[in-house]
């Protein structure tokens, strides 16, 4: 997914006549990244969505899992401490419950 900011330095760098090979380089993307983007850009203007990447679980939370995480964070447990609890594959997991 593109920044925000480097959306804005796509635009920037391509109205000062800079090609998509020339942008990607500067701005650490790809020439079909810098590519996508301008084409969003103009055919939807700046609030373009991006791609993104749909939602996934990791098949780890049951019900019964989420029910031990959400408690252990209302009790004032850290993410670290429920992960350790719960066997979460990382305390990052937690934070989306």
């Amino acid at each position: 997914m593109i920044d925000p900011r480097n959306k804005m330095r796509v635009i920037h760098l391509a109205r000062a006549g800079n090609g998509s090979s020339a942008i990607a380089e500067l701005l650490g993307m790809t020439r079909y990244t810098v590519a996508d983007w301008l084409k969003k850009f103009r055919e939807q203007g700046l609030l373009a969505p991006g791609q993104g990447r749909s939602p996934r679980g990791c098949g780890f939370w049951t019900e019964e899992k989420k029910s031990r995480a959400v408690a252990g964070r209302k009790a004032g447990h850290s993410f670290s401490r429920i992960a350790e609890d719960t066997g979460a594959p990382s305390r990052n997991s937690i934070s989306g419950l």
